[in-house]
């Protein structure tokens, strides 16, 4: 990152050349780094989960027929997670306007970082 942030960003060695530390520490480093990350993210997606699974089970709650609600709850859950996966993965860049979904990054500051406005990704 060094090409892009210089000393604004300075980025732990995790090498034993530069750290001066030995391998064996280095890489119980790197993994404590890893196993955070996911412990983060796996608790980020609990969290996730719950929510849309409580969303669509309200937005279904008048259906009586349990099966028929059960399909309905687990096919919006799925599209839930695959629109939140979509938008976290490209929606940073993106505009996705059939969802009235606009990206949080400035148009200009992609610009000047990509050399162009991404597209539109509406289908």
């Amino acid at each position: 990152v060094d090409h892009k942030f210089g000393d604004a960003f300075i980025m732990t060695a995790y090498n034993s050349e530069v750290s001066g530390d030995s391998e064996e520490l280095v890489n119980a480093n790197i993994a404590d780094v890893i196993a955070y990350l996911k412990e983060v993210g796996l608790k980020f997606e609990a969290k996730e989960n719950a929510t849309i699974k409580q969303e669509a089970e309200l937005k279904y709650s008048k259906i009586e027929d349990a099966n028929e609600k059960s399909a309905l709850v687990e096919k919006e859950i799925a599209f839930a997670k695959d629109k939140s996966t979509f938008i976290e993965a490209c929606g940073r860049c993106h505009d996705i306007k059939y969802d009235n979904f606009f990206t949080p990054s400035n148009h200009n500051d992609l610009a000047n970082y990509l050399g162009s406005v991404p597209p539109d990704l509406s289908m």
